[in-house]
């Protein structure tokens, strides 16, 4: 199985400890973009790992899944997504354009 990683950002995003990494990522439309970056980050509250930064990405994607799998609280209601990390930091995220 290929080593993907738990979320990705887009180019203008500054990484903690990033490490170069083209990683070839295929999507619906049958493309293929590219990794630049592997590395760590700071968003709200909480700290993310195993992130690739995505220059040609035009969203930022975090895997719900992977931060329920590492004990973070997920709710979602009213327009707004709030991830509680376990020691009790919030991010914050609010529905614009049919995205979180």
């Amino acid at each position: 199985m290929e080593d993907v990683p738990n979320h990705m950002v887009t180019g203008n995003t500054q990484l903690i400890h990033g490490v170069e990494a083209r990683i070839p990522i295929s999507y619906a439309t049958a493309g293929i973009m590219y990794s630049d970056l592997r590395g760590s980050l700071q968003v709200g509250g909480l700290y993310l790992t195993d992130v690739l930064r995505v220059p040609s990405l035009k969203h930022n994607l975090l895997s719900e899944s992977q931060l329920d799998l590492l004990g973070h609280r997920i709710v979602t209601k009213e327009g707004k997504k709030r991830i509680y990390s376990r020691d009790g930091n919030v991010l914050e995220a609010k529905l614009e354009s049919g995205l979180y």
